[in-house]
């Protein structure tokens, strides 16, 4: 007989491979003889780009309910399930076929509402004001082991195309596409079944070995470079090129690709849940936070003052007005953050962990009615 710790084991990943080599298998048939890129670039297929995350946020919730072994969250899983169905029938409606800024818009946010709504369904708000926090991190460190797999499967799939090119057998280029693309839908679900224990909510996770210990100490040791890379940005590029975004936008693309990035450091900085707080390092950590948040949110502002520059210089198109809302939306979220950071408070880290996450509601409209709305308007 089992225990129950193999039992417990057995019951995670059987599910988790069966649904990785289905997912995989989807994809593969997905994608067709086409490159397997999640944007509407002229040689992808739209059933793949605009289905792989659907499928995806999909496959988890059914792994998480099948996992879980949890029969009172059916109804909560169903209503999550329909959402993604939802939001995949209308993007495919709106988007099918088409490789201008409606499609391009639509790759950009359509996985980002499918994360938003599996959050929405496997969160717990009674378990504590830290749950949606514990679920943002548990993302990251998913991403993460996802990348970990990606790299061991590039690994091992060199390596056997290698050992045939040196055989003198020379494979079709459509078997090397769907290779590609079975391996990045079975990462997924491998991935969060090695970081996320299905049995218990976000905030009952594990956070304090594997890679939940470097998804909390990698950030803080990018803290400085980010902060250097922000300092650059306004001391040298901004005064010496100052009208570079309001003339380019590639330029514009990636100052705000910057803002994102630095957001997303500034998020997972912060002191970890249950993690003790060190008098020595907590003001360290504090105050570097607080000087990232400050230089993005002057970076920010000079973003947005561009895209208004290239909205009455060139007029209004639909990136623009999504360019806007995004900026005027992270504008508001800085200085919100910020605004917790700056009284010199014993609490900083536990006031920013709540506040994070009631800052990605906007966001989530947003995304939502650039996705929907917008396109038919």
């Amino acid at each position: 007989m089992p225990d129950v710790d193999e039992h417990s084991a057995e019951q995670q990943w059987l599910p988790a491979i069966a649904l990785a080599l289905l997912l995989g298998g989807l994809f593969a048939i997905l994608v067709g003889d086409k490159v397997p890129v999640p944007i509407p670039a002229p040689g992808a297929n739209p059933a793949y780009w605009i289905g792989w995350s659907p499928l995806t946020g999909l496959a988890v919730l059914l792994y998480l309910l099948i996992a879980s072994g949890d029969p009172s969250r059916r109804q909560t899983y169903g209503i999550g399930a329909g959402l993604i169905l939802l939001a995949a029938l209308l993007s495919g409606l709106t988007a099918w076929g088409r490789t201008d800024d409606v499609a391009i818009l639509t790759a950009i946010h359509l996985p980002f509402v499918v994360w938003m709504v599996v959050g929405w369904t496997v969160s717990r708000p009674h378990e504590g004001d830290d749950e949606p926090f514990a679920y943002l991190l548990k993302s990251v460190e998913t991403v993460v082991a996802a990348g970990l797999y990606l790299m061991a499967g590039m690994v091992f799939v060199g390596l056997t195309f290698g050992i045939f090119q040196v055989l003198g057998v020379q494979l079709p280029e459509t078997v090397i596409v769907r290779v590609a693309a079975f391996g990045l839908g079975a990462v997924p679900l491998l991935a969060l079944a090695s970081v996320y224990d299905p049995h218990t909510s976000p905030l009952g996770q594990s956070w304090s070995r594997g890679l939940a210990r470097l998804v909390r100490i990698l950030p803080r040791l990018m803290l400085p470079a980010a902060i250097g890379i922000l300092l650059i940005y306004v001391l040298w590029l901004v005064p010496t090129r100052f009208w570079q975004p309001f003339e380019d936008r590639s330029a514009l693309i990636a100052y705000n690709a910057t803002i994102i990035a630095i957001i997303v450091v500034m998020s997972t900085s912060v002191s970890g849940i249950g993690e003790p707080r060190s008098e020595r390092y907590d003001p360290v950590l504090h105050y570097g936070i607080l000087a990232l948040g400050l230089l993005s949110i002057l970076l920010n502002a000079y973003a947005l003052g561009a895209v208004v520059g290239r909205i009455l210089e060139f007029g209004s198109s639909l990136n623009r007005h999504a360019v806007i809302g995004w900026n005027v939306i992270t504008l508001i979220m800085l200085s919100m953050l910020v605004g917790t950071l700056l009284p010199n408070h014993d609490q900083w880290a536990a006031r920013y962990r709540r506040l994070l996450p009631r800052l990605l509601v906007p966001t989530a409209i947003w995304a939502v009615w650039i996705l929907f709305p917008l396109p038919r308007l």
